[in-house]
């Protein structure tokens, strides 16, 4: 099983100012995602275009953050999201797909809130979002002129060798 994790979303208190804050999500200390506050607005949201996949024994940990200047940056609301916290919230729920289930939510009133699902497997995701994006490449293709062709080749090989990375990495 994997979990797909689509949106991360970060909320200040109504009251609140939102200049200077910023939600970060960092796997395995290794920043995946950062979005900034906007102005009057209360929420942060970052939305993964391909649905990111978080493999068993990840870790994903989001925090608000207090951009300062000279020190290092206030952590003023973190959460830690593993496979296991997230079978357990959807076994909990019955589902397999939660939307904005708020994590972390302290005295402080920031939340952390995460859109994530549960599928068989991460590869048929994938394989569903590649046939998509190439839908899309076909019907410009269809538009094009002489330089159909030529893309069309690019394309072919990049699919090729891109199996052939993907093999490698496999053994």
């Amino acid at each position: 099983m994997s979990i797909q994790i689509s949106t991360i979303n970060a909320k200040v208190p109504q009251d609140g100012k939102t200049e200077g804050y910023f939600v970060e999500a960092m796997l395995d200390s290794k920043r995946i995602a950062k979005k900034k506050f906007e102005k009057r607005n209360p929420v942060a949201q970052y939305t993964f275009n391909i649905p990111y996949s978080l493999r068993d024994g990840a870790t994903l940990k989001i925090q608000v953050k207090k951009k300062r200047l000279v020190h290092k940056d206030d952590v003023l609301i973190e959460a830690e999201f593993t496979t296991e916290i997230a079978q357990k919230l959807l076994g909990e729920e019955n589902t397999l797909k939660l939307t904005d289930r708020v994590l972390s939510s302290l005295d402080t009133k920031f939340e952390i809130l995460l859109s994530f699902s549960m599928s068989p497997s991460a590869q048929q995701d994938l394989i569903k979002a590649a046939v998509e994006v190439s839908k899309e490449l076909r019907s410009v293709l269809d538009r094009m002129g002489i330089g159909r062709e030529i893309l069309a080749k690019l394309i072919v090989f990049g699919g090729a060798a891109s199996e052939v990375h993907s093999h490698e990495i496999c053994q």
